[in-house]
């Protein structure tokens, strides 16, 4: 661990000679391993990337890993993959030596996209009472969401409708020779593929008095 020293003295007969040698000590380059694995499952995660902040390797298919030449000092050693939250440790190399951090990585939580009803709207034509019901998202309308409809009436009656909305987003229902009276109607279902009702957001139900 120290660099050798030499020093040349004279000695002079019948005395002795003191010699005072300073020894360096050597610092050698260390390394950094470990593995990259799945939380879950424990399976090694290939072709991941692993950093000590100056030097980047990627695992093998072993989800195995070396940073060689590192030189001796304290890293903060950071781990990630696509579809992974990445992970980071702090660790310290000592000269010559070989540090050991193994890496789990959690998947990436998957993004809720989610959907609302945007307004629920009442409209006549002679006899006929239409529903709309109109059916965002955080990009804009959705197309191809199914809505369930209930409809009740004072007069006692109760319809039950379904629908999916078409290119503008919403879907249109009618109630052909309505009576007259007051109605409330409300979305009892929304679904679409790829996405959540969100009922917190919009508006579910509306009403309206339809007069002779």
């Amino acid at each position: 661990g120290y660099e050798s020293s030499s020093l040349t003295v004279n000695v002079i007969s019948g005395s002795s000679a003191v010699a005072n040698l300073s020894l360096t000590e050597v610092t050698l380059p260390g390394s950094i391993t470990g593995s990259v694995t799945d939380a879950e499952d424990g399976s090694p995660i290939a072709g991941a990337t692993v950093s000590d902040g100056t030097r980047t390797v990627t695992t093998d298919t072993s989800g195995k890993y070396t940073i060689a030449d590192v030189p001796p000092g304290t890293y903060q050693v950071t781990a990630g993959q696509s579809g992974y939250e990445s992970s980071r440790s702090t660790l310290t190399v000592v000269s010559g030596g070989t540090a050991v951090m193994d890496f789990s990585l959690n998947t990436e939580p998957v993004p809720v996209n989610t959907i609302w009803v945007n307004r629920v709207r009442f409209s006549r034509f002679l006899s006929n009472l239409f529903v709309e019901v109109s059916v965002v998202g955080t990009n804009g309308f959705v197309v191809g969401a199914d809505v369930d409809l209930n409809l009740v009436c004072s007069t006692g009656e109760l319809w039950n409708f379904s629908g999916t909305t078409n290119t503008a987003g919403f879907v249109k229902i009618r109630l052909a020779n309505a009576p007259v009276g007051s109605y409330a109607a409300t979305v009892t279902s929304l679904k679409c593929s790829g996405f959540t009702w969100d009922t917190a957001k919009g508006t579910t139900a509306t009403t309206y008095v339809l007069s002779g």
